[in-house]
């Protein structure tokens, strides 16, 4: 009897093991945070890009269109002024680059400011990737207007061809239909960890 229950013993401690360590090695990693602090600046490693329209992105401590909010994480947002730059479409993006390499999963993550006023204008934030930071590619669309204004977190799952790069980049494309301004804040991204076989 005692040879026996030593017999299961050792095959279900093996088994409690490589789960244990497989949990381990597969573990979410952050890759990337962002909660845009740069004294009204933008933060080193982001720059803005006029598609069309002015340049309407700026980073500021409160809301103007709506009023009455202010940073959903430290002090200072991203805010794209959709309520007066009709029709402009500019982008938020990084340029320094960072790897996917090892990593599947990768998601970005933010936090948006969604608000009641203009329901029929859709102005919206695009979360997009590029491996050259020229050429983009659209992962998700996000839209300002909700009929319960505040703060959201969202989160966007980048496509099989950002997984694997030895350079991705992120940015945030917001288009305005002349509706309320939009605001976004505190972006990080995420990724599992795959570590090479036999690990």
């Amino acid at each position: 009897m005692k040879i026996y229950t030593r017999v299961l013993f050792i095959p279900l401690l093996i088994l409690l093991f490589s789960v244990v360590f497989s949990n381990q090695s597969n573990a979410q990693s952050t890759l990337l945070t962002e909660s845009f602090e740069n004294a009204g600046n933008a933060p080193v490693g982001w720059a803005t890009e006029v598609v069309s329209g002015g340049n309407t992105i700026s980073f500021q401590m409160g809301t103007a269109h709506p009023a009455g909010f202010s940073a959903y994480n430290g002090s200072y947002q991203v805010m794209f002024n959709s309520y007066s730059g009709n029709s402009g479409v500019n982008r938020l993006k990084r340029t320094s680059a960072f790897s996917t390499i090892g990593y599947t999963n990768v998601t970005v993550d933010f936090a948006w400011l969604e608000s009641y006023g203009f329901a029929t204008s859709p102005d919206k934030v695009e979360v997009q990737w590029s491996t050259d930071g020229t050429n983009w590619n659209t992962a998700g669309t996000f839209y300002r207007y909700n009929a319960v204004q505040g703060w959201k977190i969202k989160s966007q799952l980048l496509p099989a061809g950002a997984q694997g790069q030895n350079t991705l980049y992120i940015a945030f494309l917001f288009t305005s239909n002349y509706g309320n301004d939009c605001y976004l804040d505190y972006a990080h991204i995420i990724a599992t960890n795959n570590p090479p076989p036999g690990m």
